[in-house]
């Protein structure tokens, strides 16, 4: 080793850099999160189904969600969905063609909001 330091001290700086660097990216990597968020989006926005997922990162659990076409509630309803999981909520299809549909989901104050044209 202290041939090569004497020979190449560039390769030693650039070894131990490289040595630095794994340890700090194994030490900042893999920390949990403690971020509290929610997320709602269709499960096949392409196609014509109205089912859609609720992906949930937060220490609540009961969403409600409300189903509406055009200006016309059509589903009220509410689903458990734990802490961390990624829950699907299947909607029947029994809506008119060409109408806009909006779905809005309530995890307490907090509203979000999907639409989709069918």
């Amino acid at each position: 080793m202290k041939k090569i330091a004497q020979q190449n001290p560039i390769i030693l700086i650039l070894f131990i850099l490289f040595i630095v660097s794994i340890g700090y990216l194994f030490y900042s990597a893999e920390k949990p999160t403690k971020a509290s968020w929610w997320a709602i989006y269709f499960e096949n926005p392409k196609d014509d189904s109205l089912n859609f997922r609720i992906e949930n990162n937060t220490a609540e659990n009961v969403f409600k969600y409300v189903v509406w076409q055009e200006t016309e509630k059509i589903k009220t309803d509410q689903i458990n969905c734990p802490s961390r999981e990624n829950c699907l909520v299947k909607i029947e299809n029994n809506f008119e063609a060409g109408k806009r549909v909006k779905v809005d989901v309530y995890l307490g104050e907090e509203e979000k909001e999907i639409y989709k044209s069918l």
